[in-house]
């Protein structure tokens, strides 16, 4: 999952020109949208493990285009409606660009619509595509997809 995250952080960041932001910013800031409380909480802790790794290991080599990556968590409780007043902190009043989470389909699916609408990257490490009630340009998975037929 490190290695995944990091194949990520670096795609989104080189597809989407997240440049958007001011070129004076020295820190390419990243959100993150876990439910380190309720039910998902140890998955979260495992999900923060490989991100702050990727982080690390991409800033000591120098950052993406000479700029740091911070990683800047919101606790969604396990709950849809926290999801989004966490998603809605960290892009309001934080700036990111890129929001990764939800390791859930029901915390994530209410995310969706409000990464298209704000223009932020939404990125799922964990949800699986046929549990995904909406689809955007601005969304992506990086769980397995089944095909039954």
């Amino acid at each position: 999952m490190n290695r995944v995250a990091l194949v990520v952080f670096l795609w989104a960041l080189l597809t989407f020109n997240v440049e958007a932001q001011e070129s004076t910013q020295q820190r390419i800031k990243i959100g993150v949208v876990y439910g380190f409380t309720g039910s998902a909480q140890v998955w979260s802790e495992y999900g923060r493990m490989g991100l702050e790794l990727a982080q690390d290991e991409i800033n000591s080599s120098g950052g993406i285009n000479g700029k740091q990556i911070e990683l800047i968590f919101g606790d969604s409780k396990s709950n849809p409606t926290q999801s989004v007043a966490a998603y809605r902190k960290l892009v309001t009043m934080d700036k990111v660009k890129i929001v990764i989470g939800n390791i859930w389909a029901f915390i994530t699916n209410p995310l969706i619509p409000l990464a298209a609408n704000d223009r932020v990257i939404l990125v799922s490490p964990t949800v699986m595509q046929e549990s995904v009630e909406h689809t955007n340009e601005h969304f992506f998975i990086m769980g397995g997809y089944r095909d039954w037929e």
